[in-house]
This record gives structure tokens, C-alpha cells and sequence, in this order.
């Protein structure tokens, strides 16, 4: 049987191992493999890799779990509310998690890689996962090889970036990517009031004025405790709360023009009370609770340090494209962020064009002094609010400007 595989294959070392089954095969590129460990004792553990066809979230994959152990007929299960670590190639990596018994179910993602381990009195703490070398030798009955295992690193050290980017056509660019990330926030999605959010209605002080813009009353669209931004990362204000509040067209849903963006600094001490602005119900936005992550970004390929790599669309290295857009994935899968609702600092991922430049010039500003203050989906399109860092740093945000794209 020859079936190549084109995507990492998860294992544990050491085991002995069987393939019990895959996805695709008769012509079609195999797009899941499901390796089993039998100990022998009533003790077994079944991992199963999938080519994922859509972004990982974690409360997806805490239902699909607890789904995968029901339809197994265990019951009642157990899911847990925060992800459990699992190791992958030698990093931590957050797994949904639920259980019955001895009997669990894990579901996480490496990169463009969903990953579900099914097990039955196996500890998860004592495992750690493995990529094989060739996953096609597995089908056609060979002996498995299995990648060095990464070493842990600090999840803002870019030397991390390096090991992910090699064994794969990006190598030789590992430590030149490493050279250009940038420290950034992640806003992941919590099921659970926080002092952060997106959408909703803000907390304002007693006889705050909601801000006005040309098309009238300005959509809110965040509201950021500085207290829990990671001052490792964040460069602004250490307390109070940012409000945020953007001049939005209501036909075309789109800003255009300077001065669309308004963002209030209220210091930390002062009493805040919810404010329900008179908007149009078509520019309300959803409220969603958020907590921060720090983690590493990488620049889109057609960001202006990239250009110069040939990663460019119509670059030398086009055929890298998807290469990159795998190396991001698996970086952010291992900081945990997973289910964004939004991201400050760090590298924006424009949904179109690279917009900075057009922002900066509304101030008068060069696109390498500013800095991403927020990018947000909010709006089933992508809202990017950004300002020169220098500004930020001295905690002032009347020069912001914002722009969106829609896909």
C-alpha cells in the first residue's frame, strides 16, 4: 500500500502501535490517520490526526469530546471548564477536555492538525505526543521515526519560531522570521464575566458624554481593563479602563476618512456605571467577555519586511504561502489562542490589503512608528484601530485612527 500523507501524524514514543484506520485512500489524499497504543491491561490510548478545514476553537471541541465519550456510551461525563496541557513535540499545548471513569477524551490542534486522543486509564499528565517523520510508512507498515522533540521555551521567545519553521520549505527563513516577530495580546473568548470586553454597552463614568461622529452617535466596540493587559507586552497605561468607540457608516458599514475613531482613558478609581447609547440597533455589536494572552505574531506576506523575502503574492517563494500561513497556525495553537475575539499589539493580519501605511499617513505618521491598538471581527468584518506607538507609550489616544476590511 503506498498513501502519502501530507500532514503531521501524532503518536506516542515508545509505545507499540497499530494504524486503525484513515481517512480518504482510493485515489483521494488521505486526510485523517488514527494510530492505537494497547497496553495489554485494559489500558489504551487512540490518537487521531485530521487535516482541519476550519479554524480550532476550543468551546467546539470541549462539546465535540464530550460528544465522542456519549456516543461511546459513557455517561455521565465531565467536561472540563479550562483546557488541560497536553505535550506536543515537546509543547505544552491546551486540549478540551472531558471524562467518564477512567475513560477521557482530548481534543486540541498543532497547526493545520486537529488532534483527538481517546483513552481509557491513562494518565494525561505522563503523556506526550510525537510527530512521525514519514506518517506514510505507518500505512504501509513500517517502523515509526518520530521528530526531535521542541524545547520548551518562554512563550515570547522567538527561538520557538525557528524550530517550527524548520523541516519545512521556510528553514532557511526560521531565524529571519524569529528577527521580525512582535509581541502581542490575543483577546480569547471567555464564557465567564471578565473586566474585558468587545460589543455590548461600556462602563462610563457618571455624566460621560457617549461620543458623537459625523454619521451621529459612534458604535462602541471595546472595553479593555488595563490592570490585566501584561505589562511584558502592553507599552500603555497600567490602570483604568480603555473605551473604545468607532464613527461607522451605516449603509456601507465602513470608516473612511480621519478622525472616525474615538478612544476614552477613564484612571483607574473611578466609578463606572453602563451606559446604553442611543445607537441604530444594525451598529449595536454583540458583547463578548475577554480575557488577555500574551504570544508572538509574525507578519503577513505581503507586510513590507516580507517583500523583500519574495513571499510577496507573485513572489519567487509564492509556493511558501501556505507554508507560512501553517507556521502562524501552529504558533498561535501553542500560546493557546484559540477562539480570538480580537488582538492588541503585535502584527495585525489584514483581511485585504496592508492598511497601516493609509492610517499612519491620515496623521501625517510613517507606518513603522505606529502600532496595532486593536483588531476585532466584531463587525463580520475586520475592524483594525491603530496609533503611533510613541503615543500609547505616553498613554495618549486622541491621534487614533481606525479602518475596515471587509472580506
Amino acid at each position: 500500500m503506498t498513501l502519502s500523507v501530507s500532514f503531521s501524524v501524532f503518536a506516542v514514543q515508545g509505545l507499540q502501535l497499530e494504524v486503525s484506520g484513515w481517512g480518504g485512500g482510493d485515489g483521494d489524499p488521505v486526510d485523517m490517520v488514527s494510530i492505537l497504543h494497547d497496553l495489554g491491561d485494559g489500558r489504551w490510548i487512540e490518537i487521531e490526526s485530521e487535516l482541519a478545514e476550519d479554524d480550532f476553537h476550543l468551546p467546539d471541541a470541549r462539546s465535540d469530546a464530550a460528544a465522542r465519550l456519549r456516543s461511546s456510551g459513557q455517561a455521565p461525563v465531565e467536561t472540563a471548564s479550562e483546557p488541560r496541557g497536553l505535550r506536543v513535540d515537546g509543547i505544552a499545548v491546551p486540549f478540551a477536555f472531558a471524562s467518564s471513569g477512567e475513560r477521557w477524551v482530548a481534543i486540541g490542534a498543532a497547526g493545520d492538525v486537529t488532534i483527538t486522543v481517546q483513552a481509557e486509564g491513562m494518565d494525561i499528565k505522563a503523556l506526550e505526543l510525537r510527530a512521525v517523520v514519514d506518517p506514510g510508512r505507518l500505512l504501509a507498515g513500517g517502523i515509526p521515526e518520530y521528530r526531535p522533540s521542541g524545547q520548551e521555551h518562554d512563550v515570547l521567545d522567538p527561538r520557538r519560531i525557528v524550530e517550527l519553521a524548520d523541516a519545512t520549505p521556510l528553514a532557511d527563513l526560521g531565524a529571519t522570521l524569529a528577527g521580525l516577530a512582535r509581541p502581542g495580546l490575543a483577546l480569547l473568548v471567555s464564557e465567564h464575566p471578565e473586566a474585558s470586553w468587545i460589543g455590548g454597552e461600556p462602563a462610563l463614568p457618571a455624566g460621560a458624554d457617549w461620543p458623537d461622529g459625523e454619521h451621529g452617535p459612534t458604535t462602541f466596540v471595546a472595553q479593555l481593563s488595563l490592570a490585566d493587559l501584561d505589562p511584558s507586552v502592553w507599552s500603555g497605561p497600567v490602570s483604568g479602563h480603555l473605551h473604545v468607540f468607532c464613527d461607522i457608516e451605516p449603509d456601507s458599514r465602513s470608516i473612511e476618512g480621519a478622525g472616525a475613531c474615538v478612544i476614552l482613558h477613564t484612571p483607574a478609581g473611578v466609578e463606572l456605571n453602563v451606559h446604553a447609547g442611543d445607537l441604530h440597533e444594525d451598529l449595536r455589536i454583540r458583547q463578548r467577555f475577554v480575557k488577555p494572552r500574551i504570544g508572538l505574531t509574525l507578519p503577513d506576506e505581503d507586510a513590507p519586511p516580507m517583500l523583500p523575502l519574495g513571499l510577496g503574492f507573485g513572489g519567487e517563494r509564492q509556493f511558501d504561502l501556505d507554508h507560512l500561513w501553517k507556521l502562524k497556525a501552529r504558533l498561535h495553537a501553542e500560546q493557546g489562542w484559540h477562539h480570538r475575539a480580537g488582538q492588541l499589539l503585535g502584527w495585525p493580519t489584514w483581511q485585504n490589503d496592508d492598511g497601516t501605511e493609509h492610517l499612519a499617513s491620515l496623521r501625517n505618521g510613517q507606518a513603522l512608528e505606529w502600532a496595532l491598538l486593536l483588531q476585532t471581527d466584531a463587525l463580520d468584518a475586520e475592524l483594525y484601530v491603530m496609533l503611533p506607538t510613541a503615543d500609547l507609550v505616553a498613554g495618549r489616544f486622541d491621534r487614533a485612527e481606525a479602518t475596515i476590511e471587509h472580506d
